[in-house]
């Protein structure tokens, strides 16, 4: 079985970084470094081939179109995580 090469913690992250508009504004949501949700972006554009964000100095960070197909992808993966690891005591 191959590794998966990222988890859940870089998926928060880049939601993060799609909500706020920089990894600054992320890093403060998530209560972590700048660096952390920078490296955290950067390794998975890298892992998935394509960029997830558009950068301009100034305007912060906006998804690309490929960015936001996978942010669909990643927030639908984290309600699947929480449904699973939910409760119900029926």
């Amino acid at each position: 079985m191959e590794p998966i090469p990222f988890g859940f913690r870089q998926i928060d992250y880049v939601i993060a970084v799609a909500e706020t508009g920089s990894t600054a504004a992320a890093a403060r949501l998530v209560n972590v470094s700048q660096p952390s949700v920078s490296l955290a972006v950067t390794r998975l554009e890298e892992t998935l081939g394509q960029p997830l964000f558009r950068r301009a100095a100034g305007q912060g960070m906006t998804p690309t179109a490929f960015g936001r197909r996978k942010l669909v992808e990643f927030r639908s993966l984290r309600a699947q995580m929480r449904a699973l690891l939910a409760t119900d005591d029926g």
